[in-house]
């Protein structure tokens, strides 16, 4: 808990991050220039005052602009809404199906195979 607000400092160690980006340790958001007092509860005690989470212990840390705050916890949200309209769509190529030379071939990246019917769904 930093000034009041309880956050998780929790790992997802299922998560492969060998190529992805490394999960943060919350703490080291926080200047310790900044840090006014850090108290260490364990167990039980943690337990009663920040419920179940807190059950094998809670680091509570009072920052310097925190401590005069009188418990009040402030949230700033901040929020938008935007709609776009599609200017147009592209062309699609939907004469001929899958494969090269009017011939189809199941393994081809091309789209130019036998002719299709003009009867199908584009």
């Amino acid at each position: 808990m930093v000034d009041g607000i309880i956050f998780s400092n929790d790992v997802n160690l299922t998560q492969n991050t060998l190529f992805g980006t490394q999960p943060s340790n919350r703490l080291a958001d926080i200047n310790p220039e900044s840090i006014e007092s850090v108290n260490v509860l364990k167990g039980p005690a943690a337990a009663v005052l920040y419920g179940s989470r807190a059950s094998a212990g809670a680091i509570v840390i009072t920052t310097k602009s925190g401590r005069n705050q009188n418990n009040k916890t402030e949230v700033t949200v901040n929020s938008s809404y935007n709609v776009q309209n599609i200017y147009g769509l592209p062309k699609f190529q939907n004469d001929y199906g899958q494969g090269a030379n009017n011939l189809f071939t199941a393994n081809s990246a091309n789209s130019w195979g036998q002719h299709l019917p003009v009867d199908l769904p584009p």
